[in-house]
C-alpha cells in the first residue's frame, strides 16, 4: 500500500461516526477534569470541590465563633445544592482541616479527622466542623459577613436552581498560601505551601514596584513553607520553580543527634522531630525498620516512635556503640536520608486556571494575577458599598427634610385617605422621591425628636465623607493599591506566624564524587569461571592455624575460580578479562551477599562483558593520576605498562587494555606509582625480578612486551610490583596447588633484565604441585593474614607469620589441608 492510500485510509477510519463520538467525547472528558475537578484557580487558589465546600459553609452559617455542625450535613449540603459529585466531597472536607496537610488550615475540625501516622479519619457522621478565621475572611467584606455577586461572578449551579460563585473574594494568595495538588488529562498541577507573612510581603513588594526583578522578590519569599517543617536543600531548584514554574527541590527531616556523654542517656541515638511534608509517619519508622533487619544501612542498633502527639514528633534512631563518632553517624545519616523516605524530593509545577486558561506560572506571575484579582475585588466591593452609600445619603436627605416640616408632613398623612394616598401626597407635595416617601411613612413619632434629627445630619456627613472615600478607591488606583497595602499588613497582623522549614544553603551530605556514603569495610570479591562474581564481608571469615582445613567461603561445584580479591567497598573495581578488555564498576554496586555459601550473581547483570574477568583490580577514586601505571601480564609473558588516569572512566561496554598475541590470555593486573621492581612468577616455580623502567609506557591497544621468557609447558601464575623502597624489607610468600607454600626474602632473587628465563622460586615435586600465586609480604607480617580457597570452595585464613622463611628451591610447608581430588585455587593476602 503506498503512502497516499495509507493516508486516505488513515482520513476514512477518523470521519466515522465512532472515531468522530470518541474525539468529542474525550475532548468534553478531559475540558471537565481540567476545569471542574483537577486545577486549581489562580486567583482564589481553590478547585471546584473546595470552593463549594466553603461557601456552603458559609451558607449554613458555620463561622469561626459558630457552633459545630455534623459533617454529614455540610457534605449534604455541598452536593445537594453545588456539588454533583458526591464522591471525594468528605475526603477533600477532611483535608481542608488537617494541620499536616494544609499550611493554614481553612477548617477547624472536631473529632478524629486522620492523622500524619496515615490513620484515616472516622466517617463523617462522627465528626464535625466550622470555618477558621481564615477562611471566613475568605467571603467576608470590611462592609457585610457575606458577598454578593456584584462583587464576583455566580453562574447556575448543576441543575439551575440556585446560583454559586465561579471564585471567592479571598483577601491572601492563596494559590500559594496552602498550594494544591491534582492530576487531569495531559497536564497535573504541584505547588507547594509557603508562609503568610512572605507572601504578603511579596504583595507588598510588588505594590511597591511593579518591575521587582524575581532576585529582590525572593528576598522576601524564602521558599516554601510545609506544615510539617523539615529542611529544604539549596537555592538551584527554588530558583527554577520561581522563574519557570517548573522545579524539584528535596526536603530532609530535622533532626539533632544525643549522646550518652552530653545528654546522659543509655544509647547515643539521632533524633528526628520533622519529617517531609505528606509522608506517613508510621510507614517512613517501619521503612527504616527494615532497612535495619535487611542489613542495607550498618551501624543502627533500633529505630522507635516516642512522638508525643501532632506537634512533639520523636523518631529515634538508636546508634551502635562502635558507630557512635562523628564521621560514622555523618554516614549513617547520609545512608538514611539516600534510603528512607527522611528525605525526599518535591516536584513543583505551578499550573492553574487564568482566566478560564490552564497556564504554568511563575512566582511573580502567581502573584500578579492575584493582586489584579484582589484589586478588582476592592473595586467592586467600593462600588456596591458606594451604591448603598448613595442610597442611603438619599434616604437622609428626606428624613432631614420631613423632620424640618414635620407638622405640614403630619397633616398631609392625616388628611390622607390612606397609606397610598399618603404616599402619593408626600411625594408631589415636598418633591420626595418613592424611597424617600415610604422611609418617612415608617417613621415613627419618637423619631422626630430633635436629637434624632441630629443624629441624621450627623450621618449625612459621615457618609458624605464615606461617598468621596470609595469614590476615590474606584476612580483614583494609586489610592486602592494604598488600601490593598494596608490591607495585607492589617492581615499579617492578625494571622501571620514564623516560618516552620528552613532553608539550607549547603548540604554537608553531598560528596563532590558523587559516590554515596559508607561505612569503610573490606569485602572479598571473587569471579568464577561460570561467570559469576560476588562481594561479602570479609569480617564473615575467622582466622585459623596453619594446615587447618578452613570452612566454605565460595560455593563451587564444576567451576574454578579466577580472582580473589579483598577490597574497600568504595572502592573502584576494574574488571580485566581474558582478552585484554577492562570494565569499570564500584565495588559497592556488586551485590553483597549475606552467607558465604551464596553464589553472587552473573556479571553480566551489571556489565556487557565478553569475556572471562581473570583480574579484578581495585582503585581508589583519588589514585586516578598521570604518576600512577596500570601493568598487565599474560600467561605467555608479554607485559605492558600504561597511564591509569587513562581509565579513570570506561564506558559501559568496556574498553581495550591490550592487544594479545595469538593464543595467549591476560593472567594478572595491577597498579604501580612507578619507581618500583616487577615480578613475575611462572606455575612450574620459575620468578623473574627486573626494574619497572624497563618497560616503557604503552598507549591502551599496544600489544607490549616480554617480561619472562617461558619454557614449554609453562605458564606465567602471578605478578605483582615492590616498590624500591620496601626491597629489603619484603619477602616472597608462595603458594602451590597441594595447599603447600613459603615465605623467602626477596634479597635471594637476584635482579635481572626482563624477557629472561630468571631464577628457581619454587622447587616443584608431585608432594606439593605447580604454584599457584606469589605475593609480596613484609618480612615481619605481624597481623598480616592470607586467604586461600580450594577446589570446593572452602576458605582459610591464616597468619602469615605462621608460614616460616625458607629458600628459593624448597618445597615450603603445609598451609592448607588439600583432601583427595582437591586443590588450591587462589591466595590472598590483606593488613587488618
Amino acid at each position: 500500500m503506498s503512502t497516499a492510500d495509507e493516508n486516505a485510509n488513515l482520513e476514512n477510519i477518523l470521519n466515522t461516526p465512532f472515531s468522530r463520538e470518541m474525539r468529542y467525547g474525550f475532548s468534553e472528558y478531559a475540558k471537565y477534569v481540567i476545569e471542574d475537578r483537577a486545577l486549581p484557580d489562580a486567583r482564589d487558589g481553590l478547585k471546584p470541590v473546595h470552593r463549594r465546600i466553603l461557601y456552603a459553609m458559609k451558607e449554613l452559617g458555620l463561622g469561626p465563633r459558630s457552633s459545630f455542625k455534623k459533617c454529614a450535613r455540610i457534605v449534604g449540603e455541598t452536593t445537594g445544592r453545588f456539588h454533583p459529585h458526591a464522591g471525594g466531597v468528605y475526603e477533600s472536607l477532611v483535608r481542608l482541616g488537617q494541620y499536616w496537610s494544609l499550611r493554614y488550615p481553612l477548617i477547624k475540625p472536631q473529632g478524629n479527622f486522620g492523622s500524619i501516622d496515615g490513620i484515616p479519619p472516622a466517617a463523617m457522621r462522627y465528626t464535625e466542623a466550622r470555618l477558621t478565621n481564615l477562611s471566613n475572611d475568605f467571603m467576608t467584606t470590611e462592609f457585610s459577613d457575606t458577598f454578593s455577586n456584584n462583587i464576583v461572578d455566580f453562574i447556575p449551579n448543576f441543575d439551575e436552581e440556585e446560583l454559586e460563585p465561579t471564585v471567592l473574594p479571598v483577601n491572601v494568595p492563596n494559590l500559594l498560601l496552602n498550594g494544591s495538588y491534582g492530576i487531569a488529562v495531559g497536564i497535573s498541577s504541584n505547588i507547594p505551601p509557603h508562609n503568610l507573612n512572605e507572601l504578603l510581603d511579596a504583595c507588598i513588594a510588588i505594590i511597591d514596584d511593579n518591575n521587582i526583578e524575581l532576585d529582590q522578590l525572593m528576598t522576601h519569599i524564602k521558599g516554601p513553607d510545609f506544615p510539617t517543617g523539615g529542611l529544604i536543600l539549596g537555592q538551584k531548584g527554588l530558583k527554577d520553580i520561581y522563574s519557570k514554574g517548573k522545579g524539584s527541590i528535596k526536603i530532609r527531616s530535622r533532626y539533632h543527634l544525643e549522646n550518652k556523654e552530653t545528654h546522659k542517656v543509655k544509647d547515643s541515638m539521632i533524633v528526628f522531630s520533622e519529617i517531609p511534608y505528606l509522608q506517613s509517619k508510621e510507614n517512613l519508622v517501619e521503612s527504616i525498620a527494615n532497612l535495619i533487619l535487611n542489613e542495607k544501612i550498618r551501624g543502627i542498633k533500633d529505630v522507635r516512635d516516642l512522638s508525643e502527639g501532632p506537634d512533639a514528633i520523636r523518631i529515634e534512631v538508636v546508634i551502635e556503640d562502635q558507630y557512635a563518632n562523628e564521621e560514622s553517624v555523618k554516614t549513617i545519616l547520609a545512608q538514611l536520608f539516600k534510603f528512607s523516605s527522611l528525605e525526599t524530593s518535591f516536584h513543583c509545577r505551578m499550573n492553574a486556571f487564568v482566566y478560564g486558561q490552564p497556564y504554568r506560572l511563575s512566582l511573580k506571575q502567581a502573584l500578579s494575577v492575584f493582586l489584579d484579582f484582589r484589586e478588582k475585588t476592592i473595586r467592586n466591593i467600593s462600588k456596591e458599598q458606594l451604591e448603598k452609600v448613595i442610597y442611603r445619603l438619599h434616604i437622609l436627605e428626606g428624613l432631614i427634610l420631613a423632620a424640618e416640616k414635620i407638622d405640614d408632613i403630619i397633616e398631609t398623612i392625616k388628611s390622607s385617605e390612606n397609606r397610598s394616598e399618603a404616599n402619593q401626597s408626600l411625594q408631589k407635595n415636598y418633591s420626595l422621591s418613592e424611597e424617600q416617601s415610604q422611609a418617612v411613612l415608617r417613621m415613627t413619632l419618637g423619631q422626630l425628636a430633635k436629637a434624632d434629627i441630629m443624629k441624621y445630619k450627623q450621618e449625612q456627613i459621615e457618609k458624605i465623607e464615606e461617598k468621596n472615600e470609595l469614590e476615590n478607591i474606584i476612580n483614583n488606583r494609586p489610592v486602592l493599591m494604598n488600601k490593598m497595602r494596608d490591607e495585607f499588613i492589617s492581615i499579617k497582623e492578625k494571622n501571620g506566624d514564623e516560618r516552620r522549614s528552613s532553608i539550607l544553603e549547603h548540604d554537608e551530605f553531598i560528596d563532590t564524587t558523587d559516590r554515596p556514603k559508607l561505612h569503610p569495610r573490606q569485602l572479598l570479591i571473587t569471579s568464577t569461571t561460570s561467570g559469576y562474581v560476588r562481594a561479602i564481608d570479609y569480617s564473615k571469615f575467622r582466622t585459623q592455624s596453619r594446615g587447618g582445613r578452613g570452612v566454605v567461603g565460595i560455593p563451587l561445584s564444576d567451576e574454578g575460580v579466577y580472582d580473589m580479591n579483598i577490597v574497600m567497598n568504595l572502592d573502584d573495581l576494574l574488571l580485566i578479562t581474558n582478552k585484554g578488555k577492562i570494565h569499570q564498576i564500584p565495588a559497592y554496586e556488586i551485590t553483597e551477599v549475606k552467607s558465604r555459601t551464596a553464589k553472587g550473581n552473573k556479571l553480566i547483570r551489571y556489565l556487557p562483558i565478553d569475556g572471562d574477568v581473570v583480574k579484578v583490580v581495585n582503585v581508589n577514586h583519588e589514585e586516578y593520576t598521570d604518576d600512577r601505571f596500570l601493568i598487565t601480564v599474560t600467561k605467555q609473558g608479554q607485559i605492558k605498562r600504561s597511564i591509569l588516569s587513562s581509565y579513570e572512566n570506561v564506558r559501559k561496554t568496556g574498553i581495550i587494555c591490550l592487544t594479545l598475541k595469538d593464543d595467549d590470555d591476560v593472567i594478572d593486573a595491577f597498579i604501580t606509582a612507578g619507581n618500583s621492581h616487577i615480578f613475575l612468577a611462572t606455575k612450574n616455580g620459575q620468578a623473574v625480578l627486573f626494574e619497572e623502567d624497563q618497560i616503557r609506557v604503552m598507549g591502551r591497544t599496544a600489544q607490549g612486551v616480554r617480561g619472562i621468557k617461558v619454557r614449554n609447558n609453562d605458564e606465567v601464575v602471578s605478578a605483582f610490583t615492590i616498590q624500591n623502597k620496601n626491597l629489603t624489607e619484603v619477602s616472597i610468600l608462595t603458594i602451590t596447588q597441594n595447599g603447600y607454600g613459603k615465605r623467602t626474602p626477596l634479597n635471594e632473587y637476584r635482579v635481572t633484565n626482563r624477557g629472561v628465563q630468571g631464577v628457581k622460586n619454587m622447587k616443584i615435586t608431585s608432594k606439593n604441585g605447580p604454584v599457584v600465586t606469589s605475593m609480596p609480604v613484609p618480612t615481619n607480617a605481624g597481623k598480616q593474614k592470607i586467604s586461600l580457597v580450594n577446589s570446593e570452595g572452602i576458605l582459610i585464613k591464616v597468619q602469615i607469620e605462621d608460614i616460616r622463611n625458607m629458600g628459593r628451591s624448597t618445597q615450603g610447608v603445609k598451609v592448607m589441608r588439600i583432601l583427595k581430588d582437591q586443590k588450591l585455587l587462589m591466595a590472598s593476602s590483606i593488613t587488618e
